[in-house]
């Protein structure tokens, strides 16, 4: 389990919502990440995108001012990483999910609660989808 800060987007909708040019505001080098939650059902109904990067808890920014942390909880995830140019990239990794998770055969059952992307840097993002 640990802590992110959100930074300036929530946004509640359904499947992928155009959020490429609100994470090109987060800051570079600080452990970005944007975290599915809040799923009313399952990828066909809402849920909410928090845009974020990963704090202790004592950060300075979290001084002073009252800010919102979403916890991302320990548990199972699976996790696809894709390398490439962004935005095109996380496109590339969901389709991959959704083809994996509408397979026939497929091994895992999505939980819905909390997912999460990880922006390792300019070209690489890996997605971690709990599992149960």
């Amino acid at each position: 389990m640990f802590l992110v800060t959100p930074f300036y987007l929530i946004v509640r909708g359904d499947n992928y919502p155009d959020t490429g040019g609100y994470f090109a505001k987060l800051p570079k080098d600080s452990g970005i990440y944007g975290i599915y939650h809040n799923y009313q059902s399952d990828a066909n109904g809402e849920f909410e995108v928090t845009a974020s990067w990963k704090h202790d808890g004592n950060n300075e920014e979290l001084e002073g001012g009252t800010v919102e942390s979403v916890t991302i909880p320990a548990g199972k995830y699976l996790v696809f990483s894709e390398q490439g140019a962004l935005p095109e990239v996380v496109v590339t990794a969901w389709q991959d999910i959704w083809a994996y998770f509408n397979d026939e055969n497929c091994a895992h059952t999505r939980l819905y609660n909390v997912d999460f992307e990880h922006y390792v840097n300019e070209s690489q993002v890996d997605v971690y989808i709990g599992i149960e």
